[in-house]
């Protein structure tokens, strides 16, 4: 048995936990400020009572002796880092003895540290290491920053103390991608599906467009995009007469990697040039927190007939109109509030569907809240109904309220059967469309021209090729990247302005455990900036949230390093109360 307590009142280990320490950590330290005596007076200060600084030491069982003691950790307010002594508390000198590593004790100690950090009213512990920043990391440590002290490279970490904290995350970065420049399409103030329908047909002889901005059935979404690659194939070796040749595609995401089989199927010479280094595009999947987390696309809309539905694993989603809602200030809807927030939402939609030609989703929904029935809805219930609405519109259907028609802006794009939650790493997909495949990553093309006098494309990177099929998202087409010689038709260049791409931000965290509601999505309104949170420990295997932010907070977001993005968590389910949500007091 590994039993752990306090150094008080133990002043005679002070000696050997000294050496244990000054030996394994000294070189990090200068000399002058930190020595072997140093050392031994720190430790029997923190054995006295009434000590500021406190050390746990874990014993093999009941005996306190030297040879009893397996190892030890400090909680410190200063650990004489240079440039950090604004940081406290600071986790300092763990140490397992060799006999005793591999038995836990390092857990043990750390969560007896933490405990008494939050008991001492310490939100946060700071640690800096040498060589065991993963081991740190694996645990829910993250890097503040990473530094130079006497002549050794070091890592500043940081963990909350609140169990229901978050301990790792990242985020997409589609807004300010000048790759993407928004998260996928939608249509703008006056744009209609005819619009899609232009970019879908020819724009220059041996140039073809492609994407999900294209696809009129299922704009926005994976599947949508996997067509729109299929048809491009077709319509560019049909207008070959059916006779290969050589083709660039311009994009390694789903649309521009299923272009560049299908005319590979026809027998052309195919070259897909890529902007990032892999391909993937918005099926990005980021494995920095060890975990498979899909940055873009993660859901099956309907997988009958869905071309990805043997590729992949899922679940079903039973997503509901209200789902369960937190308000800032408020806390958890009752079920009676629920009920108000389903019918006021029913209302607004109503509203929407006849509001006239022009009318944005922010004007129709400003008139619908003006509204006899609506200006009654309990407070909470309000604030709540306007997270909803902007999260729907501005999240599910990537389009700023402003600037989304109100009638004709809430565009079909489901396949039959059900939403599916994938469970299985998008990297499958990539790796299965890319097989084959001579992609080019790091190429961003410019420009794209063609010489009259041969009829061939040519980039401004010296890529030549008789047939171009152009996939990049629509935000780079809308900035006018590519650039095209000649320009584009006044009528293709007109429908891309008729569409957007709305700031998105996804931001994943992951915890120590499950602690919220089973309940997909968690609605959150008020003062915040994430607007739902959805469960993705099916597919992490660790438990896991991704929250969605739109707008301003969205482009705020995504200049968050790993530290700003746990804090946003935190502060987010702090403020709506889901972070104190009661399980046993819900069931209640």
């Amino acid at each position: 048995m590994v039993e752990i307590e306090l150094l008080t009142g133990h002043g005679h280990l002070a000696g050997l936990l000294a050496g244990w320490h000054h030996d394994e950590w000294g070189h990090l330290y200068d000399a002058g400020t930190w020595s072997r005596d140093t050392a031994v007076r720190e430790f029997e200060t923190m054995a006295a009572p009434g000590s500021v600084d406190v050390t746990w030491v874990a014993f093999d069982g009941a005996g306190r002796s030297e040879r009893d003691v397996l190892g030890s950790v400090s909680l410190v307010a200063d650990d004489d880092l240079a440039g950090w002594e604004h940081l406290t508390p600071w986790l300092a000198s763990m140490y397992v003895s060799p006999e005793a590593r591999g038995r836990g004790v390092a857990a043990a100690l750390t969560s007896e540290l933490l405990a008494g950090a939050a008991e001492r009213g310490h939100e946060d512990v700071h640690l800096f290491t040498s060589g065991q920043e993963q081991y740190w990391a694996a645990r829910g440590w993250r890097v503040l920053d990473r530094v130079d002290t006497e002549g050794h490279a070091a890592t500043v970490m940081v963990r909350g103390t609140h169990p229901r904290a978050a301990r790792r995350a990242v985020s997409s970065h589609w807004c300010d991608d000048p790759d993407t420049a928004g998260a996928y399409s939608h249509l703008r103030i006056g744009g209609t599906p005819a619009h899609r329908e232009r970019l879908r047909g020819p724009i220059l002889p041996g140039l073809r467009i492609a994407g999900e901005a294209t696809a009129v059935e299922h704009p926005a979404t994976m599947h949508g995009a996997w067509f729109s690659g299929e048809r491009a194939a077709e319509q560019v070796h049909a207008e070959r007469g059916g006779n290969p040749g050589d083709a660039l595609v311009v994009g390694a995401g789903i649309a521009g990697m299923v272009a560049a089989r299908g005319l590979t199927a026809h027998g052309w010479r195919v070259t897909v040039l890529e902007s990032k280094p892999r391909p993937g595009g918005r099926i990005a999947t980021d494995t920095s927190l060890g975990v498979p987390l899909p940055l873009g696309g993660a859901w099956l809309h309907g997988e009958v007939g869905h071309p990805m539905a043997d590729l992949v694993t899922w679940v079903a989603e039973e997503w509901t109109i209200a789902g369960a809602a937190f308000v800032a200030g408020h806390g958890a809807l009752s079920p009676d509030q629920l009920v108000e927030l389903g019918r006021a939402y029913e209302r607004v939609h109503v509203g929407f569907a006849e509001a006239a030609q022009g009318v944005s989703v922010a004007e129709a929904f400003s008139a619908a809240l003006d509204a006899t029935k609506l200006t009654a809805l309990d407070p909470a219930v309000r604030t709540a109904l306007i997270g909803l609405i902007t999260i729907e519109c501005e999240s599910l259907f990537a389009a700023p309220m402003a600037e989304m028609p109100a009638s004709t802006g809430y565009e079909p794009y489901e396949l039959d059967g059900d939403d599916r939650l994938i469970t299985s790493s998008l990297q499958s997909v990539i790796d299965h469309l890319a097989a084959g495949l001579d992609i080019r990553g790091d190429e961003r093309v410019a420009s794209l021209a063609r010489d009259a006098s041969t009829a061939r494309w040519r980039t401004d990177t010296g890529y030549e090729a008789d047939a171009v099929v152009v996939t990049v998202p629509i935000g780079a087409l809308r900035a006018g990247r590519p650039a095209f010689d000649p320009p584009l038709p006044a009528d293709v260049a007109d429908a891309i302005q008729h569409l957007g791409a709305g700031p998105v931000t996804k931001v994943f965290a992951t915890f120590d455990t499950r602690w919220w509601p089973r309940i997909r999505p968690l609605r959150l309104a008020g003062d915040v900036e994430l607007l739902a949170v959805t469960d993705m420990t099916d597919l992490t295997g660790v438990p896991t949230l991704c929250g969605f932010a739109t707008g301003d907070a969205a482009h705020r977001i995504e200049r968050l390093d790993e530290d700003g993005l746990c804090r946003l968590f935190d502060r987010n389910l702090t403020t709506t109360g889901l972070r104190d949500w009661d399980a046993d007091a819900d069931a209640d």
